[in-house]
């Protein structure tokens, strides 16, 4: 029987999205401008985010993914077959925005969040964690909890 991986809602991949890992990408000069950016703040991390998915900047997106995210990635990767790379840029050919509004950023110690304009003109909100000095996309902890209730189920 294969395994079951739940799937979190992550705000910036559809639930059906493939995905898989390739931790080792060469620096570049976006990717770098992307970490810059995430070390200021939560909206400046997504607006780096938004920056390198529109330019399918795999490298820059990767950078602003949290641990937590890139072991999600890890695990549907294998079901599926592909690289962290090949699932980002996935991701990178999704619609997005128009632009990279956000709004009503809240920082509460290592966790954060913002809300953003999605492809369809609603208000979402997308959570972010303080991990190696900078702001990086994390699950939602709602769906945190979530996970760590079914793996205790098991």
């Amino acid at each position: 029987m294969p395994r079951r991986i739940h799937r979190p809602t992550l705000p910036f991949v559809s639930a059906n999205t493939p995905a898989a890992v390739n931790a080792a990408a060469p620096a570049t000069p976006a990717t770098t401008a992307a970490t810059t950016a995430a070390a200021g703040s939560p909206t400046a991390a997504y607006e780096a985010a938004y920056a390198a998915r529109k330019n399918k900047d795999v490298a820059g997106l990767k950078s602003l993914l949290s641990q937590d995210i890139i072991e999600f990635f890890t695990a549907v990767a294998q079901d599926e077959k592909k690289t962290l790379d090949q699932v980002i840029k996935d991701l990178c050919d999704k619609p997005q925005a128009a632009t990279a509004q956000v709004r009503n950023e809240k920082i509460d110690g290592e966790h954060a969040t913002v809300e953003y304009l999605d492809e369809n003109g609603k208000w979402k909100t997308m959570d972010f964690i303080k991990e190696g000095g900078g702001w990086k996309l994390t699950v939602p902890r709602f769906d945190k909890d979530q996970l760590e209730v079914e793996t205790k189920k098991k």
